[in-house]
């Protein structure tokens, strides 16, 4: 906390100068390229709205109830949302939102493809317009985002499990999720990104060389496939098995996979694109039991995952 107040300081004093330097930059890649892109000044820009969303949501957070804890979450998360929207002068289609709102308890499995996707889930389905249909969300999230202040504060206090994925016991925290997911409201969720971490070529090719062993059944499956990992299908169970009338949502999503690294930002892969969104909705009466039933449930599901990311063009 005290580095992130620091470099806030540190980036407001200086802010004429970093702004200055940093449009000298993109007019140097303009004179190299002929192509004005902005990418310094729209990383820089990110930097600064992400420092003042730490620092205002740190305060708003203090000694904050649950309720309000839920909404600085949600407000946070617009807020970084909407200014990489404005900065990056992204477009977003989306569809199938009106029926992943509907009442009723949910578990939500996203595609995890970018940095940017994780801020989905609340963006979309709480959101912090008090006219729109709001849900709490719980997530299942990696140990390390533990390190962003704001998540560590919020995330903590709510009802989240952060999972080590080094970790060797394993059953713990299948335990912990099928915990979490219990006494599910109608107005309320949880979140998971199945791929347990974002889809790159190397990544696929190591998950493939696996299952052609471990299951040559899903290995056939995958092996057409090119934009999504396996979904892991213990986490799914352990969720589905605490909320026994839980649906199931699917948010899937293309166009954002030009913000999975800072690198990307700085090559100005994620400016000016239209990013598509799709949301669908299945009945808990039409999830197979726990079973090979279901994971060829959960890869069809990922199949249709794959295909909207293949019609990026």
């Amino acid at each position: 906390m005290p580095l992130v107040f620091a470099a806030f300081m540190v980036v407001l004093a200086g802010a004429p100068l970093w702004f200055s330097l940093a449009f000298v930059v993109d007019a140097g890649r303009f004179l190299v390229t002929r192509r004005w892109s902005a990418t310094t000044l729209r990383v820089l820009a990110f930097g600064v709205v992400y420092l003042s969303a730490q620092v205002v949501g740190l305060v708003a957070l203090f000694h904050a109830s649950v309720p309000r804890t839920y909404r600085v979450q949600a407000a946070w998360a617009g807020a970084l949302f909407s200014s990489v929207r404005r900065i990056f002068g992204l477009r977003f289609v989306v569809e199938g939102i009106d029926d992943a709102r509907a009442p009723g308890p949910v578990l939500v499995l996203v595609r995890h493809a970018s940095i940017i996707d994780t801020l989905l889930p609340s963006v979309l389905l709480a959101p912090r317009r008090p006219e729109r249909a709001t849900r709490r969300l719980r997530f299942v999230l990696k140990h390390e985002l533990l390190a962003d202040p704001c998540l560590d504060v919020a995330g903590t206090r709510l009802p989240n499990h952060f999972v080590t994925r080094r970790a060797q016991d394993t059953a713990t925290d299948l335990m912990a999720l099928t915990a979490l997911a219990r006494g599910l409201g109608d107005d309320e969720g949880v979140v998971l990104f199945p791929e347990g971490t974002r889809a790159t070529p190397a990544k696929r090719a190591r998950s493939l060389a696996r299952l052609a062993t471990e299951d040559p059944t899903r290995h056939a499956r995958f092996s057409v496939l090119r934009h999504v990992l396996p979904p892991k299908t213990k986490g799914v169970d352990a969720l589905l098995e605490g909320a026994p009338t839980a649906d199931i949502v699917v948010l899937a999503h293309t166009g954002l996979e030009g913000f999975a690294t800072v690198a990307d930002l700085w090559r100005g892969a994620l400016s000016r694109r239209t990013v598509r969104i799709s949301l669908w909705r299945v009945p808990r009466a039409e999830v197979p039991a726990a079973g090979p039933a279901r994971t060829a449930f959960l890869d069809a599901q990922w199949a249709r995952v794959d295909a909207l990311a293949a019609s990026t063009p």
